[in-house]
């Protein structure tokens, strides 16, 4: 059985062997050689203040020479360099940082937050860097085909043939919450772009760390001014990452290019991903919202406790009423396309369990058999009482097991 898999992982391995059927690893590819090598574009760094960052100018493997249009041209020009057969695609680094100076207007129905951050640009060649498109600008802009365009930088420099350009950002952008975990749940807000036209293989946008006062890192890292800085008019909301990264946006459409039509390949950009994860305030939110709750759940069990003529079917179905309209005013904070149950919901139904259990009470307490017997309806009466809070306890164990 082993001998077997290893045999099929060597076939699958032997399969990679042409830059058509190149694997797409983080952010280079790579194939095997006749000789089993794996042929890797080199990647070139530089130090800039004691850190290792990449070059402005890198190669990459070309997987498929038919999508290269007047492939002799870009190779009399050095846009693509032929080593035997192999051929190289000379790509642009461009760095790009943000600092975020503050976040607010966040709106749970919308998914939509402000952001005021400062964006800049390091690269070199005369390359239009800045002609960017925002993915996740505000959903209702989006929709109506709205795109964020940058205003005039704010600083515009040149140094040892390095272009830098600084620009002021305040827009609204959009993030697909979650709310699954409600209101227990942790929310992303990000900043998303990629070039406006050029692919992965001509531009590349990289994280510049070394600029950035903000790096990836836990809150507890990053100094207490900036969370009181950029989160103070968010105070339900905790900020408990921030991290910056590029990936790759694939468009599955070829969008009429007659180069990928009959190719498996997919138009592919490098994506900015500036993201910070925050944690709903659960203590506020509990004293804010769920205290009411509480309330009803209490005077439920003190009902218990009265005589067991003053404990009727409409005292419980009044109770029932209000849980039931304080339910639907909460759950109206929510986006209207929530159709699914939310950790709420089931807080609510612990309520309306036990509510249940009190008018299940009642209904049995009228028996005949139980109103002839003075003794079997305090017995009854008591098993409320120890079953009450028994279920509540249960209840509480389960949210901690499932939400903490």
């Amino acid at each position: 059985m082993l001998l077997n898999f290893h045999s099929l992982v060597r076939e699958g391995l032997a399969a990679i062997d042409s830059p058509e059927k190149a694997i797409q690893t983080g952010t280079r590819t790579f194939y095997l050689d006749e000789q089993r090598n794996a042929v890797v574009p080199i990647a070139v760094g530089l130090f800039d203040k004691a850190n290792l960052v990449s070059a402005f100018t890198q190669l990459q493997n070309i997987p498929n020479i038919r999508k290269v249009a007047n492939l002799e041209s870009q190779i009399k020009n050095s846009n693509i360099v032929q080593i035997g057969q192999q051929f190289l695609q000379k790509t642009n680094i461009v760095y790009a940082g943000i600092d975020i100076n503050k976040i607010g207007s966040l709106d749970e129905k919308t998914s939509t937050y402000l952001v005021d951050c400062y964006l800049w640009f390091r690269y070199k060649e005369e390359l239009d860097a800045d002609n960017i498109e925002f993915i996740n600008y505000g959903i209702n802009r989006l929709d109506s085909g709205e795109k964020l365009k940058l205003s005039d930088p704010i600083k515009v420099g040149k140094e040892a043939g390095v272009n830098h350009k600084v620009y002021r950002i305040k827009a609204d952008f959009h993030e697909e919450f979650d709310f699954h975990n409600y209101p227990f749940d942790a929310q992303r807000l990000s900043v998303r772009f990629r070039h406006a036209n050029l692919t992965r293989d001509r531009l590349i946008y990289a994280i510049d760390f070394v600029g950035m006062r903000d790096k990836s890192s836990t809150i507890k890292e990053l100094p207490k001014q900036w969370k009181e800085k950029v989160f103070q008019e968010i105070s339900s909301w905790n900020p408990q990452k921030v991290s910056f990264y590029q990936d790759t946006l694939a468009n599955n459409s070829t969008l009429g290019d007659r180069r990928v039509i009959d190719t498996d390949s997919n138009l592919e950009y490098s994506q900015f991903n500036a993201v910070i994860e925050i944690e709903r305030d659960l203590l506020g939110f509990s004293i804010k919202n769920l205290l009411p709750l509480w309330f009803f759940v209490v005077v439920a069990y003190l009902l218990l406790f009265l005589p067991f003529e003053n404990l009727s079917a409409e005292v419980l179905s009044g109770l029932l009423l209000a849980v039931v309209f304080y339910h639907l005013s909460l759950l109206q904070a929510l986006p209207d396309g929530v159709g699914y149950v939310v950790a709420l919901d089931y807080a609510f139904y612990l309520v309306y369990l036990l509510l249940g259990l009190e008018l299940v009470l009642v209904i049995v307490g009228h028996r005949e058999i139980f109103q002839k017997s003075e003794l079997k309806l305090r017995q009854l009466m008591g098993f409320g009482r120890m079953a009450f809070p028994f279920i509540i306890l249960i209840s509480f164990a389960l949210f901690y097991w499932f939400y903490f």
